[in-house]
């Protein structure tokens, strides 16, 4: 008789799990932003390859924490892209500071709530060629994570393949055991009259 095996399948919670993955971004954005904006306002370090590492980083964090839903590779591409803004804008912000004489939390606070100025601010320093590093760097988070998420559906996938084809344990046949035959002494046949005068008759006979 044979028994029918069943493989388990693993599905990952996607609604957790993915908000995690986003938020997860939106703090590598932020971080990696704030970090690039303090470089560039405090060394006047203009260095579009922090652009790609800011999207890169964005994209592994994206990655360590993803699930099988596709939408995340673009979001990460778009986190990328506003940490690199961020970063720009900060960078800007404190060099402006620097500029005028202001404290920074004061040109922070007339930045965000004076959009004029924010505009005015980044185009004054906006760099045109940086923006090629900006894209490199969204494409990079767009591409950890549509990596790691194609090896999810497929692992996913090959999960339910197992699960679908019962795996059949093979009955044990039980060996014959064969009966030794039994081996009778032979009984000797005469055709010679018995003489009952004969000395080696047997007398039983």
């Amino acid at each position: 008789m044979s028994t029918t095996v069943p493989s388990p399948v693993v599905v990952p919670s996607s609604g957790r799990r993915t908000l995690l993955s986003v938020l997860a971004g939106v703090g590598a954005a932020v971080a990696g932003g704030l970090l690039w904006g303090i470089v560039l306002g405090v060394f006047h370090f203009r260095l579009g390859l922090v652009a790609v590492a800011v999207g890169a980083g964005v994209g592994f964090v994206m990655a360590r924490t993803a699930t099988p839903t596709r939408g995340l590779a673009p979001v990460a591409g778009v986190l990328a892209l506003a940490g690199c803004l961020l970063g720009e804008m900060f960078g800007d912000v404190i060099d402006q500071a620097k500029f005028e004489n202001v404290p920074l939390g004061t040109a922070v606070r007339l930045t965000v709530t004076n959009p004029s100025l924010a505009r005015d601010i980044f185009a004054d320093h906006f760099d045109a060629f940086g923006v090629v590093f900006w894209a490199i760097g969204a494409w990079a988070a767009f591409s950890f994570v549509r990596k790691t998420v194609a090896g999810l559906e497929a692992q996913l996938a090959a999960q339910s393949a197992a699960a679908a084809s019962p795996v059949a344990s093979a009955p044990v046949a039980s060996a014959p055991v064969a009966s030794a035959p039994v081996a009778s002494a032979p009984v000797a046949v005469t055709d010679r009259p018995v003489d009952p005068d004969d000395p080696q008759r047997d007398p039983q006979a």
